[in-house]
């Protein structure tokens, strides 16, 4: 299976908490998240820098 990049609508509060709303697939559809299980900051290895990791049930 390929690795699919999709675009996130997250709300950050003061302290720095992000809560994923929505996914966005490059075809246009969208799908709200039912359940967030985790989300944290992980190095992006092969690109350099960080990345949002999001575990969630769509």
């Amino acid at each position: 299976m390929a690795k699919t990049f999709v675009t996130v609508t997250a709300e950050h509060d003061e302290q720095g908490n992000i809560k994923p709303l929505f996914m966005h697939w490059p075809n246009g559809k969208s799908y709200e998240f039912d359940r967030v299980l985790d989300v944290r900051l992980a190095p992006a290895m092969k690109a350099g820098g960080m990345g949002c990791c999001i575990y969630a049930e769509v």
